[in-house]
């Protein structure tokens, strides 16, 4: 028969061992996935069909349900990974452009002159908020906020600190000699 703590040892590890393999096993596909192009089809009901493809996959020209597309890697647009995503009307060989990449960083007009990120962040910096730290009613939420975080710390804080009763085992407690008997026997072993 077998004892009870090595059965419990067997079940942890293997758990972590599983856990480790769960782990390798999305890793890996999430690599993989990371290489990926994808391509959307735009059908005549206005929906969306989106297609994954390897990188060996697709090349300048590439075949999806019959018909042959183009593809270009400037003409694409990107995903939070930086993935490259193709956008096609489907029957149409010809890949959608949705802005000018050569364009870069773009640039707002206003008036007569152009206004870069940079002369925006400094505009929100100098002016709007400044603004925004001088108002009454902003600067009246921000003292009620910070006097409620110091009330609320200070009963927490007096809280603990009062609510922090003594523990005492009484030797003949029936749930202390268990506790000693368990401590015993353990050590015996």
């Amino acid at each position: 028969m077998m004892d009870i703590g090595l059965l419990i040892l067997y079940i942890v590890f293997g758990f972590i061992a599983f856990c480790l393999l769960l782990a390798t096993g999305v890793m890996y596909v999430f690599f993989r996935r990371r290489k990926l192009t994808f391509t959307n089809f735009l059908n005549e009901a206005g929906r969306w069909e989106k297609e994954e493809w390897k990188p060996n996959q697709i090349d300048k020209m590439f075949e999806y349900d019959g018909e042959t597309y183009e593809f270009d890697i400037r003409l694409c647009t990107r995903d939070s990974l930086n993935r490259p995503i193709g956008h096609y009307y489907k029957g149409n060989p010809k890949q959608q452009r949705f802005f000018p990449v050569e364009m870069g960083n773009k640039h707002i007009t206003i008036g007569t002159s152009d206004v870069t990120g940079k002369d925006f962040v400094a505009l929100l910096k100098s002016k709007v908020l400044r603004d925004i730290f001088n108002d009454d009613e902003y600067m009246k939420w921000m003292i009620i906020i910070l006097i409620t975080n110091v009330v609320v710390g200070v009963i927490l804080g007096i809280l603990i600190y009062f609510n922090n009763p003594e523990v005492i085992l009484k030797i003949d407690d029936a749930n202390t000699q268990l506790i000693v008997e368990a401590v015993k026997l353990a050590l015996q072993r």
